[in-house]
């Protein structure tokens, strides 16, 4: 898994440990992030530079990514 994967579930596992259940995640324009398994997110705003600020369920992003790790 690449260092920025990584620090990706790093803050899924904190935001739970807080009690968080969501996480924000900011995506550049066709980065094709879709095929991550994150599911659908929900789009909070397109920045006028085409990156787009999503907000996730941080266990499916954690449990996403650890199924990408496994792969």
């Amino acid at each position: 898994m690449s260092d920025k994967l990584e620090s990706i579930a790093r803050d899924c596992e904190e935001a739970i440990a807080a009690g968080q259940d969501r996480i924000t995640l900011v995506f550049n324009k066709g980065c094709g992030w879709r095929g991550m398994g994150f599911g659908r997110g929900e789009l909070l705003c397109e920045q006028h530079d085409g990156r787009r600020v999503y907000q996730f369920k941080a266990s499916k992003v954690l449990a996403a990514l650890r199924g990408s790790k496994a792969a």
